[in-house]
């Protein structure tokens, strides 16, 4: 195999990741917001929840941010990986 399609081959395979990966964000939100996780929900996480995994409360919601603008940069980009995922 020449590099070239070795190269072609992992973008191949990142595309799949990213594909995999949306559908992760998806469910992460869904569960966030469905939970009433989020501030003033009815189950708000707070500090406490989440000490002994050394973050905050604000750490989560900073991670379902950054992940709801990465699932619109995907969203706007899923006929591209579709065409260049390589998985089915």
């Amino acid at each position: 195999m020449s590099n070239k399609t070795r190269y072609a081959s992992r973008a191949q395979d990142m595309a799949a990741i990213f594909s995999n990966l949306s559908d992760d964000i998806g469910a992460l939100q869904a569960i966030y917001f469905d939970r009433g996780y989020g501030s003033g929900g009815a189950d708000e996480l707070t500090d406490a929840d989440v000490e002994a995994l050394g973050i905050t409360a604000a750490d989560v919601v900073g991670m379902i941010t950054f992940a709801g603008a990465l699932e619109t940069f995907m969203a706007a980009n899923r006929g591209y990986l579709s065409k260049m995922r390589n998985d089915l």
